[in-house]
């Protein structure tokens, strides 16, 4: 199949036989980025991760789990609450102070300092900022599903978008 630069309505450039209408392009990425004001934290031909700015709320250590509040702010979640589980959630990429204004990877790759089980499945833990391979099951306490671990250093932060609460 031929490439050839193709522009569509936005003026956004693709190469025809490369995309399609399900894949987003760099050029739509790096336009996103403009309009939303985040950061591409790595483009490569294997990964891409999208990293945005936040209000700190509370002292974070890079790694934990954290969720966007209604006061704007990114605060450590919880599978103990609903309230700090079910929402936005984003992983500091450094160590970060209250009122910092912050990195946050919403989705992609991150190197933790941290050991973690190649190939295994991470779930919000009920330990404020905490992940955990095994799921909450606890009355009350909710499950979801926030990564997976491709090595013993490297996550991929994936956050499911749907969450259960035990009974």
């Amino acid at each position: 199949m031929a490439e050839h630069d193709l522009e569509n309505k936005r003026g956004v450039r693709a190469k025809k036989g490369i995309v399609s209408s399900d894949v987003v392009t760099l050029e739509q990425l790096l336009a996103l980025r403009k309009e939303m004001k985040d950061e591409i934290a790595s483009v490569t031909s294997k990964e891409i991760s999208l990293i945005y700015e936040f209000i700190v709320g509370e002292n974070l250590l890079k790694g934990e789990v954290c969720y966007y509040k209604s006061d704007g702010k990114m605060w450590k979640a919880s599978a103990s609450a609903e309230s700090t589980s079910k929402g936005l959630l984003g992983i500091p990429v450094t160590n970060m102070f209250t009122g910092d204004l912050g990195r946050f990877l919403l989705f992609g790759k991150l190197i933790l300092d941290s050991s973690l089980g190649t190939g295994s499945v991470y779930y919000l833990s009920t330990s404020s900022g905490s992940m955990t391979t095994s799921p909450p099951s606890g009355s009350g306490q909710i499950v979801r599903v926030i990564g997976y671990a491709l090595t013993t250093v490297g996550l991929i932060f994936n956050p499911d978008v749907t969450w259960v609460k035990n009974k």
